[in-house]
């Protein structure tokens, strides 16, 4: 479907229907994705989405690989869970050495 679309037509493939059928879930998700992090942040601006934090979202499926779904979750994890220290790794090791104790 993705590399041949002209064969898939002429096999009787509905590919404009395939592309909205694939589109609607996944916009859906999108805006629930999107609906969740304004409740979870609470203050939605500019501000909020930083180069650094594009560079993460676009990455993540990158380092674990896209083919798979356990890939990209295991990405999203690692982008997520390395939110703050990714951004500034000084101030995040030094916040983590307060922490703990001696």
């Amino acid at each position: 479907m993705r590399d041949a679309v002209p064969a898939a037509e002429v096999l009787g493939i509905d590919m404009h229907g395939i592309r909205i059928t694939m589109f609607v879930p996944s916009a859906m998700l999108g805006s629930l994705a999107g609906s969740l992090f304004m409740h979870y942040v609470s203050f939605v601006n500019v501000q909020s989405f930083t180069v650094e934090r594009s560079i993460v979202f676009l990455l993540a499926p990158v380092v674990a690989g896209a083919r798979s779904v356990y890939g990209v979750v295991l990405g999203a994890l690692c982008g997520s869970l390395s939110g703050p220290a990714g951004a500034d790794p000084g101030r995040s090791a030094s916040r983590w050495m307060k922490s703990r104790p001696l």
